[in-house]
């Protein structure tokens, strides 16, 4: 957020205009974004982000336009908590019929 004020205050100056203030909200949201994985086609950090209407949140590469990998979770998903911690061990699991 300081890089960004940063830069808002030297285009101001070279523009001759007053930088705005930044919404407290946006700032806020723009802190929320935390990775939850590697993007498997670009290696981009993916974040989860709401969706435009405000029902439902989907996965999404932080490289978007460049890389349009998304994952769309159910509408039904009200709340998606990303913890600090990772797996270690992978679990697989075989299913069987009959």
């Amino acid at each position: 957020m300081e890089k960004m004020r940063c830069i808002d205050q030297m285009l101001g100056v070279r523009l001759d205009v007053q930088p705005s203030e930044l919404n407290d909200q946006l700032a806020i949201a723009q802190e929320q974004f935390k990775s939850v994985m590697k993007c498997p086609k670009c290696g981009t950090d993916m974040v989860i982000k709401t969706r435009k209407n405000g029902q439902g949140k989907y996965l999404s590469c932080l490289s978007y336009p460049n890389c349009k990998n998304v994952v769309w979770f159910s509408i039904n998903v009200e709340q998606i908590d990303v913890l600090d911690e990772n797996c270690l061990q992978v679990r697989q699991y075989h299913c069987s019929t009959g």
